[in-house]
């Protein structure tokens, strides 16, 4: 955190302007777009398809989430949605996106079933987010806290029935982006705001190294680097 607690002072700022209807060719705002890496001249698996349990944690302070429309912009994740064309009703991967109505979604699929853990937050206020899913216990939860020194609150949590370790969903065209939601064959939408601290677990984290890890800053070791 810097100085005055100012966060946005050295963060990312996403503009996440929409285009108006009537624009033709629109600009496209700022967003992050990870391609899977290759291994031994073949595609692997990228390494945010979790073959397990796994935890996102983020910063955000949302400026606009243009209300009264439809618009779902994508804070960040791997989600794939489509209905009503040769893809239809396909659905997999996670992700965390943001609605006109304030309220943060945590999405994800797992045995053929999509479901959205969601929290509202403030406009122009930090809040910080843990997705959290555990694949042995088939549970997912959604924490946020306003990083005021207190433990993360758990919003919301699903478990799917069934016995047995369920992993999330994938599909060939899950790729990692951040501030922007991007269905198959649909529009485009944005997030606009700040994001901090963007972190991935390989695993599902206790809710103490949740808390640790909301005021701590981590300084990978060269080593730790070099296999990522």
């Amino acid at each position: 955190i810097t100085s005055n607690g100012d966060r946005s002072a050295d963060t990312l700022f996403l503009d996440g302007g929409q285009a108006p209807f009537n624009t033709t060719d629109p600009p496209t705002p700022g967003f992050i777009y990870l391609t899977p890496r290759k291994v031994e001249s073949a595609t692997a698996n990228p390494w945010f398809e979790f073959p397990g349990s796994f935890t996102v944690q983020v910063w955000i302070r949302p400026i606009r989430v243009f209300l009264g429309t439809d618009i779902e912009g994508g804070i960040v994740g791997c989600l794939v949605r489509q209905v009503g064309t040769q893809f239809a009703n396909i659905n997999s991967g996670y992700g965390l996106t943001i609605t006109s109505d304030s309220v943060v979604h945590f999405i994800l699929t797992v045995r053929r079933e999509t479901v959205s853990l969601d929290v509202e937050v403030a406009i122009n206020e930090w809040v910080h987010l843990t997705a959290w899913f555990d694949t042995d216990a088939r549970e997912a939860r959604l924490y946020s806290s306003e990083g005021t020194g207190d433990a993360p609150t758990m919003a919301s949590s699903y478990t799917w029935p069934g016995d047995g370790p369920e992993p999330c969903e994938f599909f060939f065209h899950n790729d990692l982006l951040v501030g922007m939601f991007q269905p198959l064959y649909g529009r485009n939408d944005y997030f606009s705001g700040y994001v901090e601290e963007l972190r991935f677990w390989s695993r599902a984290i206790s809710e103490d190294e949740m808390t640790d890890a909301i005021y701590r800053v981590f300084a990978p070791s060269p080593t730790v680097l070099s296999g990522i």
